[in-house]
């Protein structure tokens, strides 16, 4: 016997045969409701017991670890590394070919794929209305540039801390509605920064001084300060402070750009970042006067506050 559709007043109600008495065919009545699905899709109740039917899934299974993209479930994933390892090359050594290979990594999915979490994008994205998308996306001119995505605004960045009369205003972007970046996006003036000769308070490094970095293919380089900022704070002015599991922490701005193209704010409890897992992440009250900010000497910008490697807001 067919499907029977009865309809009031009220609802469509789904009349579905199930046995028959001496007095007829009995039918299971399911009321017509919907579930949506993590992909946007909708399912209704079926069978005898009238349960949703199942979702559609979005991806592959997982693969938790990987050292190479190809170790992944499919061409949507990327191999994110949490541990690595560069050839050092020796500044006279013409012949020496530097290169990366991850020694560890966690396939993420890569930007434009169905998600369910924040966590499972590759760094720098959010998972919005279940797609994988970087939050800040192309330069725009301003609030009256209607170039950006639909769901973006034209948002002036926080950029670099304005320190001289000189300095231009920082530059729009394209930037995901509903997506917060608080500014001034700098260091706890306490902050201790890795030299040559030790450790020295972010306040205190001036312009001219040595300080370590990084360059493109992963190795530790003697560089100078190029520029310092200082940039004072409102009495409400929160940070985030971020504990992992190797015992480092830092107090920082939450728009505080990483190295891996995520902010600091990003970073959530069981993220990986610089080779260790975030234990606490937390927004707490800010009780200096100022954040402040270093860029040396380079190629990358990096540098290591509290052990910590990290990108400068300066350029």
């Amino acid at each position: 016997m067919g499907v029977i559709i009865v309809i009031s007043a009220d609802a469509f109600i789904l009349l579905k045969p199930s046995v028959t008495s001496f007095f007829g065919p009995a039918y299971t009545v399911c009321t017509q409701e919907a579930k949506q699905c993590p992909d946007g899709s909708y399912v209704n109740r079926t069978g005898k017991n009238c349960e949703f039917a199942k979702c559609p899934a979005i991806n592959p299974p997982l693969v938790a670890e990987c050292k190479k993209d190809s170790d992944c479930p499919s061409q949507q994933y990327i191999c994110q590394a949490i541990q690595g390892m560069a050839t050092i090359c020796q500044s006279n050594d013409k012949s020496c070919e530097p290169t990366y290979s991850i020694i560890k990594g966690e396939c993420k999915l890569k930007e434009g794929s169905q998600c369910v979490i924040n966590s499972d994008c590759a760094a720098g994205n959010l998972c919005y209305t279940n797609i994988c998308i970087r939050p800040i996306g192309k330069q725009c001119s301003g609030p009256s540039d209607a170039s950006c995505p639909a769901d973006f605004d034209c948002i002036q960045g926080c950029g670099p801390p304005v320190a001289r009369e000189d300095e231009l205003p920082p530059p729009y972007y394209c930037q995901l509605k509903g997506y917060v970046r608080q500014c001034p996006i700098c260091l706890d003036g306490n902050t201790l920064i890795d030299t040559p000769s030790g450790t020295v308070i972010v306040k205190d490094l001036q312009v001219g001084m040595p300080i370590w970095t990084i360059d493109t293919v992963g190795h530790r380089i003697l560089g100078t300060v190029v520029k310092t900022s200082k940039a004072p704070v409102s009495p409400k002015h929160q940070i985030v402070h971020i504990i992992f599991d190797d015992g480092r922490e830092l107090y920082v701005s939450p728009g505080h750009p990483t190295i891996d193209g995520r902010t600091f704010g990003d970073l959530i409890v069981n993220d990986l970042y610089n080779n260790a897992r975030v234990i606490a992440s937390e927004l707490v009250a800010y009780d200096g006067e100022a954040t402040y900010d270093v860029l040396p000497s380079g190629e990358t910008g990096f540098y290591w506050a509290n052990g910590i490697l990290i990108d400068s807001t300066l350029r």
